[in-house]
């Protein structure tokens, strides 16, 4: 046995060894079907040699598989039985591990089941369902994944929602088929709400983002202002920094005048950086002060090679 999860397991089939050399044409796998006659298939699954695998199976039960190889005379031998018990299947309800406040809403899901991710992502705002492909997110180093909801994501800014999750996994890797085993948040009170953000002078006169291959600054950017004022406050902190999509978080501020002239300096991973030149939008840099939180968008990247 190579793998298994609560719906599936993957085998490895030696090629069938024929005395009379006349080459192995058809294995069948059987499942809790051991020894079978001409007459009873049972649950089997035409295949050839090597790796291979069954899903749609129920989870925390024990299988007997085996394999029968045909050859081109129509002899049949029968494999060693395995016995292979799946995974339990993921618990129906999960909590939601970590909210954050800020200008956006952010919520960290725990690593509910660590052999494959859900493949249905869904939160309900008052009973609505949306989809969470597209919202921003990030994988933990723990296995949890952190949503990052911004004004693009929902129906209404300054508005509250009632919030719940749902995730899921389906028990066929072809998921028009077999059944789904689903998830939900389960606490109480959640919330959801973004507020818009208030205004500044600030802005962002453009970026430059060199690529690998530079001479001096591979995978390196900088971030300039008009004015070289990140903030209309010398007390103010960064929130965010987000480069095409990408929150980066190793760059540090280089003063130029007051506290708040300066420009950013950081870098990319080669991965973040192809991510950004394919898609080089949705950039944003995010203050807060006393005023509240700002968002400074909608700059250019130059990408430098």
């Amino acid at each position: 046995m190579l793998d298994k999860t609560f719906f599936s397991f993957q085998i490895d089939i030696a090629e069938s060894t024929d005395p009379d050399n006349e080459g192995s044409l058809k294995y069948q796998l059987f499942v809790d079907d051991v020894n079978a006659t001409e007459e009873k298939f049972g649950s089997t699954v035409t295949i050839g040699a090597g790796s291979t695998r069954h899903d749609d199976l129920q989870g925390n039960t024990t299988y007997k598989v085996q394999v029968r190889a045909t050859d081109r005379k129509g002899g049949k031998t029968f494999s060693n039985t395995l016995e292979i018990t799946t995974d339990p299947t993921p618990p129906s309800t999960f909590t939601v591990i970590e909210v954050v406040p800020g200008p956006t809403s952010v919520f960290t899901l725990p690593e509910i089941y660590s052999k494959v991710g859900y493949n249905v992502n869904s939160f309900y705002l008052d009973g609505e369902k949306f989809t969470l492909d597209g919202i921003y997110s990030t994988n933990n180093e723990d296995g949890s994944r952190t949503f990052h909801f911004d004004k693009e994501d929902i129906p209404e800014t300054n508005t509250t929602y009632n919030l719940e999750f749902e995730v899921g996994w389906h028990s066929t890797w072809n998921s028009n088929t077999g059944q789904t085993y689903y998830s939900k948040s389960v606490n109480q009170g959640l919330q959801l709400r973004v507020n818009e953000y208030s205004p500044t002078s600030a802005d962002v006169q453009t970026v430059y983002l060199y690529g690998p291959n530079h001479a001096t600054a591979p995978l390196q950017f900088i971030v300039k202002f008009h004015d070289n004022k990140l903030s209309d406050y010398e007390d103010y902190d960064i929130y965010s920094v987000k480069i095409g999509g990408i929150e980066v978080k190793n760059y540090f501020a280089n003063q130029i005048g007051s506290a708040n002239e300066v420009s950013l300096t950081g870098s990319v991973t080669l991965e973040e950086y192809n991510t950004i030149k394919e898609n080089p939008n949705n950039s944003r840099v995010v203050t807060i002060d006393e005023s509240g939180y700002h968002a400074l968008t909608e700059y250019s990247i130059a990408f430098e090679e």
